[in-house]
């Protein structure tokens, strides 16, 4: 029996095929405001900052500054850079167009635009003592979430870790998802970023915080990803609620150890779930096995009638690792964290580094190091 549960969605969303030319009007809310644009520099390249620039004319937003040194794997000093540019130009709104990277340094410079000092005296959860400004990010990827919840993850380069900035006032008050915008990405990164959101909607669902209307997001996200996965890489042109369920409900060892492995290895937060997402279900399948069931038949695995609900669990493993073998023969997903760079010598650190990172906490089955690594080994 549930103990109680709260749900806080405070981000605005928009959602449709060219709607980011509404975006002007959309910030009329906030009133007279100067905007500074966070992106990368390939993004700026294919137009995206001339179609932000397009749909804030005649608007009471006025773009002061374009901050494209984004990269991949939020970074502490791209922040801080970017913090000291939006403050020198007097920035009291921030837009964010691009992928989970682009949204998180977006959060963290609107972090200490508002509340001031370095990035690192605010890390920690729910530390903020006030709202900070407006925030307003579009997604370029269908992965990351970052626009619906309260979290964003930067990676220290100097000490190689990711850091976990978890506050409610963090949530963009404003999503503007247009699909149009994903239309350039490449197969491998949709892929990536499709498992990534995959990953959210089961950790979210077999979480130990899991509640209904979370389990509600979450089982709905399964069902359309695990159905529409591989259009979506083979026809690309063809026109999220998981991030809204792990903003609730929360996420598990799978994104612990990509936050680690991030850390260490600089690897790409997306393609680490990929890779990593069947070994976390395994782990956790004897906690709580009815769940697996359930998202089991979410993501499409079939003849499951008279079956246990283990044997029904493990169909659904089954399952996510017959589509990442799809993604990979379509889009060239990585299915082995050796295809992307990661080596045995140094993945005791990235398991030290996992057991205590703050994902861990809603975990069902409390692992060791010694666990950690043997599933990071599995995956090499």
């Amino acid at each position: 029996m549930l103990e109680g549960f709260q749900f806080h969605s405070p981000t605005r969303i928009l959602y449709g095929c060219g709607v980011l030319s509404e975006l002007g009007g959309e910030l009329s809310r906030f009133g007279k405001r100067r905007a500074l644009l966070v992106t990368e520099r390939a993004l700026c390249d294919l137009g995206f900052h001339d179609r932000v620039e397009k749909a804030l004319r005649g608007s009471t937003a006025e773009l002061v500054l374009t901050f494209d040194q984004v990269v991949p794997n939020a970074e502490l000093a791209v922040v801080r850079k970017g913090a000291e540019a939006a403050r020198a130009r007097s920035v009291d709104l921030v837009i964010a167009i691009g992928g989970g990277s682009a949204i998180d340094t977006a959060k963290a410079i609107n972090l200490v635009l508002t509340h001031g000092g370095d990035l690192m005296d605010h890390q920690g959860a729910q530390c903020l003592t006030g709202p900070c400004g407006p925030l307003v990010a579009v997604p370029t990827t269908a992965g990351t979430g970052s626009e619906v919840t309260n979290v964003a993850v930067i990676r220290d380069g100097a000490n190689q870790t990711k850091v976990a900035f978890v506050d409610s006032y963090l949530a963009p008050d404003l999503a503007v998802l247009d699909p149009e915008l994903t239309l350039t990405l490449p197969p491998r990164m949709t892929a990536a970023t499709a498992m990534d959101a995959l990953t959210h909607a089961v950790e979210a669902y077999v979480s130990a915080s899991a509640f209904p209307i979370a389990d509600a997001l979450a089982i709905s996200a399964m069902e359309m990803i695990g159905s529409q996965i591989i259009d979506a890489v083979r026809y690309p042109d063809n026109l999220n609620m998981a991030g809204m369920a792990f903003n609730q409900a929360g996420v598990g060892c799978v994104h612990a150890m990509s936050h680690s492995l991030g850390g260490v290895f600089g690897v790409g937060h997306g393609e680490a779930n990929a890779v990593l997402l069947p070994y976390g279900m395994e782990y956790n399948l004897t906690e709580c096995p009815e769940r697996f069931a359930d998202l089991a038949r979410a993501v499409g695995a079939r003849e499951t009638r008279n079956m246990s609900l283990l044997d029904v669990g493990t169909k659904g493993i089954e399952r996510v690792r017959q589509l990442q073998l799809l993604l990979r023969e379509h889009g060239g997903m990585p299915t082995r964290l050796s295809d992307l760079g990661v080596t045995d010598d140094r993945l005791f650190e990235v398991a030290a580094a996992s057991v205590t990172d703050g994902a861990m906490i809603y975990n069902r089955r409390v692992p060791d190091e010694e666990s950690i690594l043997q599933m990071l080994r599995q995956a090499l």
